[in-house]
């Protein structure tokens, strides 16, 4: 209760700084809402900016990669569209972030936006089981905010947006995240950009402004100057993108890459992308956040920032000595990556375009990474040629006509943000018992049918499971499960050929209050109660050679379920209460680092009942009920911090976690203590005792 209380106040808290902390307006102008089907959790803003600047720190994550892991990618970023209007150069900045201005705040000079409809930002998902399905959903999760910069004075507020001469323009943005395990590490940017001025826009240029920060926040906070000032990065020519690493700050504990792709552009029908339209290109431009020997310091007017979007960084002479430095020199450095010129945008003219947020994980050693070496980045580059790939579509090759081979529909439609799909995620059920977790789950990814082949071409299932001690490795849970079993069709050389009826139950069973019908089943036993296990059950497909499709497979990392083996409920009279660890030696090895992270078992409890423990003078300590039904891991900092989130998780039911502190928010100190079981069914008490040595 006491840790449920501090919650509800940060809640509060939060929730009055909604409706209250930036001014009457806020509920319309500052809504943030984050991706989560993924394994980047990218905060979205429903007024062009990308990330939250860490104002919510730790509670909600700016980018957040992998899921869980704390490690961040992004202070923030924001859109920005420039060109000459009336002979005038204007940019209108969705962010920026320069000494001098309230960084992170949207509510100061830079930060141009606001929402155009007082709706915020709608949810859907192409995911039939989502609360938030919608058949027009393009991905997992969409986002979509619409906004323009031509309010000059947000509602409820008092002046008008400083230094903000805006072109007019209206926005769409919509952002997609999706849960594929090939997928599940990108963000897309999608932007409809209209002129609702009645004057033309000449050499339009639209660009993506960042502040990208890879560190670790469990071992540093993200303030002051020693956190932002650690990064280097580049960006990769061929591929239109940006990247950010942990150069100078930790780099042993994240070994990850943030960056930013252009994808494609399309205007009146047709395609923009370097090397598809004379002229048109891609401009990389960095400076310093105050001041830096390598680079520039930030743009000081629109006529500054428009001259940056068309020029880039590495035309200048010195341009080899500048790459290098920031590759191996760390530094605050912030980035545009802009495109253009696109032709005169007439009122009432139209640009589509796209960029991408992706992540990666270090492909090679930690040497490879902070010496910025291309085996190091080898996952970068796939995961972004996937992110291009995505927007393609069934424009495989990319240069916006669709050939005879890949229009599969023969309608001549090209399709954007089209994923080859794997085999629907098989219904699951995890069943925690004593030293054992048994699966079931359904047979209803055999009818899953390829989006983009329009085949049913499912071929099997593949079983995962962590190790103890692994939701405190550096990965996390989502990069630790490990292959455990397959099982496949038979009698077609593809995979194991092993068939399915070694899990195959004789009859399917279903569970009290789950209509599902479950036809499989897998065991693992001689497990530890305890600890904390993640385990997923996968199917994949066969692939299809014919159009160069490699076999695909459901989500794993992102659709696991967390169970902790123990003694299922109990009311029969000679099962005593147990407790582990007993004695409490400072921490139990499943316990976090510090105090606050520790927890003890109570075992052999009824479904229903009242916890006590006591000093053996008689004092109450604590006191706390357990239902085995609605058990969730309990009222402890270790199942807030290692436990799984996604509330995918599954308990025996016989057990509850303490966290030994008292009532009174005090650590117990080395002594024998005491605890009383009620049952509330009966009336039944037993007791137990146990020791703690500090």
């Amino acid at each position: 209760m006491k840790h449920q209380i501090s919650q509800l106040k940060f809640y509060l808290s939060f929730a009055l700084f909604v409706l209250f902390g930036q001014g009457a307006f806020a509920q319309l102008f500052d809504e943030q809402k984050t991706t989560n089907v993924g394994l980047i959790r990218l905060g979205i803003t429903n007024y062009g900016v990308i990330g939250n600047g860490f104002r919510f720190f730790p509670q909600i994550p700016s980018c957040e990669y992998p899921t869980g892991s704390q490690i961040e990618h992004l202070f923030n970023a924001g859109l920005w569209v420039g060109a000459i209007q009336g002979g005038i150069s204007k940019v209108t900045t969705g962010a920026v972030v320069q000494t001098g201005t309230s960084t992170g705040n949207p509510n100061t000079a830079g930060y141009e936006f606001t929402d155009a409809t007082a709706r915020g930002l709608i949810q859907r998902s192409s995911l039939i089981e989502s609360p938030f399905f919608n058949p027009s959903a393009v991905s997992h999760q969409d986002f979509i905010a619409e906004f323009t910069d031509s309010i000059l004075t947000r509602p409820g507020a008092t002046g008008v947006i400083p230094q903000h001469n805006p072109l007019r323009i209206a926005v769409r943005a919509e952002h997609y995240a999706w849960n594929f395990e090939f997928a599940n590490f990108f963000v897309i940017l999608n932007y409809t950009i209209v002129n609702r001025s009645n004057d033309s826009l000449v050499l339009p240029h639209i660009g993506i402004f960042q502040n990208s920060i890879v560190r670790n926040t469990r071992l540093v906070a993200p303030q002051g100057t020693a956190f932002f000032n650690r990064a280097a990065g580049g960006y990769l020519d061929s591929l239109d993108a940006t990247y950010k690493f942990d150069l100078a700050g930790e780099p042993s504990e994240t070994q990850s890459y943030y960056s930013t792709k252009f994808l494609g552009a399309e205007y009146k029908g047709r395609l923009f992308r370097p090397g598809l339209v004379d002229g048109f290109r891609a401009n990389f431009q960095a400076w310093a956040f105050a001041t830096d020997p390598f680079v520039p310091g930030p743009p000081s007017d629109d006529f500054d920032r428009f001259n940056r979007m068309r020029t880039r960084l590495f035309d200048s002479p010195d341009s080899a000595s500048i790459r290098q430095a920031l590759r191996t020199q760390p530094g605050n450095r912030l980035e545009l990556l802009s495109v253009g010129p696109f032709p005169t945008l007439m009122p009432g003219d139209t640009i589509t375009i796209s960029f991408a947020a992706v992540v990666a994980r270090n492909a090679s050693s930690v040497a490879d990474y902070v010496d910025d070496k291309p085996e190091a980045r080898r996952t970068l580059v796939n995961n972004l040629d996937l992110a291009q790939r995505t927007f393609n579509g069934n424009d495989r090759n990319g240069n916006g006509i669709l050939e005879p081979e890949e229009d599969l529909n023969g309608d001549g439609i090209i399709r954007r943000f089209l994923l080859p799909s794997p085999p629907n995620s098989p219904r699951y059920r995890v069943v925690p018992e004593d030293r054992k977790v048994t699966l079931y789950w359904d047979k209803s990814a055999e009818a899953s049918v390829d989006l983009l082949s329009g085949v049913k071409d499912f071929e099997g299932y593949r079983i995962y499971r962590t190790n103890p001690g692994d939701d405190r490795s550096r990965e996390g849970l989502a990069f630790s499960l490990r292959l455990v079993a397959q099982f496949d069709q038979p009698n077609n050389n593809i995979g194991f050929d092993n068939g399915f009826d070694a899990i195959k139950l004789p009859t399917p069973i279903t569970f009290e209050g789950d209509t599902t019908r479950y036809f499989y089943k897998y065991e693992f036993n001689n497990l530890l109660n305890g600890w904390q296990y993640a385990f997923n059950v996968t199917a994949f497909d066969s692939g299809n050679t014919a159009i160069g499709l490699e076999s695909l497979e459901s989500a794993r990392s992102t659709n696991f379920t967390t169970a902790i083996p123990g003694k299922t409920p109990t009311e029969r009279k000679e099962d005593a209460i147990g407790i582990y660890p007993n004695p409490f030696y400072v921490r139990a090895a499943w316990s976090g680092p510090n105090r606050r992270e520790q927890k003890i078992y109570f075992t052999n409890l009824p479904p229903e009942c009242e916890i006590t423990i006591f000093t053996v003078a008689g004092d109450v300590i604590d006191r706390f009920t357990h239902n085995a039904k609605t058990y969730a891991g309990g009222d402890n900092r270790w199942n807030n911090l290692f436990g799984n989130q996604s509330n995918r998780r599954a308990f025996s039911g016989g057990e509850a976690a303490w966290d030994i502190f008292s009532k009174s928010d005090q650590a117990l100190s080395t002594g024998l203590y005491i605890v009383a079981v009620k049952n509330l069914r009966n009336g039944e008490v037993k007791t137990g005792r146990f020791a703690v040595v500090r």
